[in-house]
């Protein structure tokens, strides 16, 4: 029997019909033979899945339904005796033995009803996959969600990724179509099992499947996540047009994430393309007049030109719309700065001990004292971030000699640990 299915193809061609016919009737015998050994009560799970595995690899076999079906219903039994030790039992069980076999059920399954839906000589099919698998694998089809979390937790993306695309698979599959769309749990987690896929691509850098399956997550609590997953994939696949339409997306849907305004803002300040984003801001800034991000943007485009003036104006309004928008604080107080250093750049002859010289001090002075509302303001709305506040203070009362406020903020850096 063993001996039929290494015969080679050079065989099969020397064969007459007569010799033909006795090799496929041998052949076939060891799928009845596989069949017989997982049936039995004393049969032997080990040998039918030898002889099976052998038979699907037999040129004599593999167009015959009927070896898919048996592989399909040893992998089955195999299948299952593995759960129950997990589920039933609470036996020690092999985890990725268990899952495997699940999947080879499953895979097996589809190929024998490829097969019996190729019409006979009489244009009649065949449903014996349909009425004695579809059904016990949708019952069982939720553990490899189950079982693409126990992957996860382990870190094992890869695997996690085979279980879950397995799972979610189900529903393109025309043999499972029907029955998976009335599977509630299926059904009513699909967003959330889309999320994960798409999770478990995005960790291993699969980009094209993050993509496909961040875009079936609809659900409030995931939707923020896998459209970052979207940018990110549309990022990695070097499609700059997607990425870019993605980033405004993300923009629009969830105004109070930075992250799709801070990427947008390194891309366009990358490309010194002030232009595009200036317009995208004046953009936003019509259809939300109250995102203090949109006002930023054209702040720190103007930052960039050195009209600090008209960028102080535009970190202003957007503190105007959120007062805890802290980059504009920061932004203003460095606007102060610049403005200070340009003046005393553009006089640099001026005699300091001169009474033109003096006059130009106390302009600088000035120019550095406005930091002071901003960084104090800074200190009330965001007290945590004292490292960033306390250190501006720091500097601006050294400048201006303002010895008690000077010793306060250096205690206070100091009781931090920042000094």
């Amino acid at each position: 029997m063993i001996a039929a299915m290494g015969v080679s193809l050079t065989s099969y061609a020397q064969m007459s019909d007569k010799e033909m016919k006795k090799a496929v009737t041998e052949a076939k015998k060891i799928v009845k033979e596989a069949k017989k050994n997982i049936e039995s009560e004393t049969g032997n799970a080990f040998q039918a899945k030898k002889l099976i595995d052998g038979a699907m690899q037999n040129d004599l076999l593999k167009d015959w339904d009927q070896t898919w079906m048996t592989a399909a219903e040893i992998y089955s039994s195999i299948f299952k005796t593995e759960y129950n030790k997990s589920v039933m039992l609470g036996q020690r069980f092999d985890t990725l033995g268990m899952y495997t076999n699940l999947c080879k059920w499953i895979d097996f399954s589809i190929v024998a009803d490829s097969l019996q839906q190729i019409p006979d000589a009489k244009g009649k099919t065949k449903s014996d996959v349909r009425k004695n698998f579809v059904q016990g694998i949708v019952t069982y089809s939720d553990n490899l969600f189950i079982g693409g979390v126990t992957y996860l937790q382990n870190n094992d993306f890869k695997n996690a990724f085979k279980l879950f695309d397995k799972y979610m698979s189900l529903e393109n599959q025309e043999i499972f179509r029907d029955a998976m769309a009335q599977e509630a749990n299926f059904t009513e987690n699909h967003s959330r099992n889309a999320f994960y896929t798409a999770y478990s691509a995005y960790s291993n850098d699969d980009w094209n499947n993050c993509l496909k399956y961040a875009l079936m997550v609809d659900d409030e609590k995931n939707a923020e996540t896998a459209m970052q997953f979207i940018c990110v994939s549309y990022e990695g696949l070097g499609d700059t047009v997607k990425w870019i339409e993605s980033l405004k997306d993300g923009i629009v849907k969830f105004p109070t994430n930075t992250s799709f305004y801070d990427q947008l803002l390194g891309y366009y300040s990358g490309k010194n393309d002030n232009t595009a984003l200036e317009s995208f801001a004046t953009e936003m800034i019509a259809s939300n007049p109250d995102k203090a991000t949109n006002y930023y943007i054209l702040g720190f485009l103007a930052q960039q030109g050195k009209d600090y003036d008209k960028a102080i104006e535009q970190y202003n309004i957007a503190l105007e719309k959120d007062e805890t928008f802290t980059m504009a604080y920061d932004n203003i107080c460095l606007c102060y700065m610049m403005k200070a250093a340009d003046l005393e750049n553009a006089n640099t002859k001026v005699d300091p001990r001169s009474a033109a010289g003096k006059k130009l001090q106390a302009q600088v002075d000035d120019m550095v004292k406005q930091t002071i509302p901003y960084y104090e303001k800074w200190r009330t709305v965001k007290p945590d971030e004292v490292a960033k506040w306390g250190n501006g203070l720091y500097g601006v009362y050294y400048r201006l000699r303002m010895t008690k406020e000077f010793n306060e903020i250096e205690k206070l850096l100091q009781d931090n640990g920042l000094m």
